[in-house]
């Protein structure tokens, strides 16, 4: 009986583990809509969840990317990079969820990413293997984007790239 307990509490612990890990875009979603951006994001960091998303983000996870411009609001200056790299990331695996939190006008992009940082390569001393790589994958990625809506912001990007 003392090993199924055992058990049982090692099992609970890892269930535990992987919950605090892998963070749910829907509950993040409902605390932005009733927390300001930055305590989410404290909270979030708190609980060790805030890489979690930039990953998810990375990989073009169109769910975490649609928060972006909600969980921004609440960022610092080093946050803020976090997420336009990310967004740069995932530019070459999911470039119309990218775009289309994007607003291709710089000006009216106060809070928000920026394009010109999200499209303008904002890596941290890339090598020049991996910027020909990403630039040929944006480009190629952007260059198939077909909705009417996210072609302005498309092409804008890929001016940035150039």
């Amino acid at each position: 009986m003392k090993f199924l307990s055992l058990i049982v509490s090692v099992l609970l612990f890892i269930c535990a583990s992987c919950s605090a890990a892998s963070p749910d875009p829907s509950h993040v979603k409902n605390d932005l809509q009733h927390l300001p951006a930055k305590k989410v994001i404290s909270n979030l960091k708190k609980h060790g969840e805030f890489e979690q998303i930039l990953k998810r983000i990375d990989e073009g996870d169109a769910h975490w990317i649609a928060l972006v411009p909600n969980l921004y609001n609440g960022t610092d200056a080093g946050d803020s990079e976090d997420i336009e790299i990310a967004l740069a990331t995932a530019l070459p695996k999911n470039a119309s969820a990218v775009l289309s939190i994007l607003n291709g006008d710089e000006a009216a992009a106060e809070g928000q990413p920026r394009i010109d940082r999200v499209c303008g390569v904002p890596f941290i001393e890339p090598t020049d293997n991996f910027v020909k790589k990403y630039l040929k994958e944006s480009t190629a990625a952007l260059k198939a984007v077909s909705d009417e809506k996210l072609l302005p912001v498309a092409n804008q990007c890929l001016g940035y790239l150039k």
